[in-house]
Parts: structure tokens; sequence; C-alpha cells
């Protein structure tokens, strides 16, 4: 009776954590099904993103997959700078609610200048620029709380002018207040209790 109290409350903590889990995630993209897996310049039917400035020149290009493939293995990904007048300014299709997010931003250099660029990132009052070499990889994770109803864009300096901009891999959105964790262990608690109802019971019999 105890080894069932306790694997069953184990079996209820791991599944309603992993949900829990599961459901803090509130975007998650790597771009490789974008275009039917193809490569295109000048991209703008993302599922989850729009090129905000795309009215005044602003583009960005979906390469990778054999298709100007500068960092081969990694799918599709983003020249934030595409090939038109302008360097293009990616922005969520979906506005997130006041409250507490964590974002990864999974980038890289532009990969043929040998010269740095930099990646702009903003999201609420989080504003920040991350410096790129030329084939250099890097993530950049961070947590912001919004006051305000807002959307995460993603643009690039244009050091280097069009169709040679820093580059996008993924992009994760979480929300930070849905942390699994106490879920866990109160069910583990009330895993424990169960167990000390089974001994009490015993001890009165």
């Amino acid at each position: 009776m105890r080894k069932l109290i306790i694997s069953g409350a184990f079996a209820l903590a791991a599944a309603l954590a992993a949900s829990s889990a599961g459901a803090a995630v509130l975007l998650s993209d790597n771009f490789d099904t974008e275009n039917g897996g193809a490569g295109v310049l000048n991209y703008s039917g993302f599922a989850n993103f729009n090129v905000s400035n795309a009215g005044s020149g602003g583009a960005v290009d979906l390469i990778g997959n054999g298709f100007f493939d500068f960092y081969p293995g990694n799918g599709l990904y983003i020249d934030i700078c595409g090939s038109r007048s302008a360097c293009g300014v990616l922005t969520t299709n979906q506005i997130f609610a006041p409250g507490t997010y964590t974002v990864t931003l999974d980038l890289a250099g532009n990969a043929r200048s040998g010269t740095s660029d930099g990646t702009t990132v903003n999201f609420g009052a989080y504003s920040n620029t991350v410096m790129l070499s030329t084939s250099q990889l890097d993530t950049l994770t961070f947590t912001t709380t919004l006051g305000s109803a807002s959307a995460l864009s993603i643009g690039d300096l244009g050091l280097l002018g069009p169709d040679v901009g820093n580059i996008l891999l993924s992009v994760e959105v979480q929300n930070a207040n849905n942390v699994p964790e106490p879920i866990s262990l109160s069910l583990f608690g009330a895993g424990l209790a169960g167990l000390g109802m089974v001994r009490r019971r015993k001890r009165n019999a």
C-alpha cells in the first residue's frame, strides 16, 4: 500500500510538472518549417513573426538548408539584414500580456564580412544590443517583467549594409511565472502525508 501511494504521488507529480513545463513555453521557433523548408531572399511569410518595417524597405532573408548555408546543420535560419534597402525588424505576431518572461535567442555572426555587427533585442522595457564577430555563435538568455502588453522585436544595427546581417537561429519565450517545481514538491508532500495516514491506521488497527 505504501509503495502504491508513493509511486502514485510521484507519477501524478511528474505528469503535472511536465504539463506545467510544457504550458510555460509560449513561443518556440527554429524556422525550419518556413516556406516548405526552402530558403528564399526577402521572406515575409513567417508563422510567428512579421517584418515590422517592411513598408520602409526593411527585409530579412530565410537561408540555410543548402541555400546561402553559412552554418550547416542548423536547418533554416534568418539573415536579419535582407536583400533590400534596409535591415529588417522581426516582431512577434503574439502580444505578450503583462508578466515575467524568459527569452532565449540563438544567434550567430554574419559569417561573411570579417567585421562585427550588432543584433538589437527589445521586449517591453528590456533593450539590448549583442555584438557578434563574423562567425561567432552565441545564446542570449534574459528574464524581464512586462508592465504592459508587448511584442518581442529583433533587428540588426546594419553596420555592414543590406545583404549582410547577423543570424537568428531560433527563438523561445517562456512564462517565467509558470514554474513546475512547487507542484511536484506539494504532491510529493501529499504522498508522504498519505503514507503517514496508512501508518496511523495500522497502529490503530
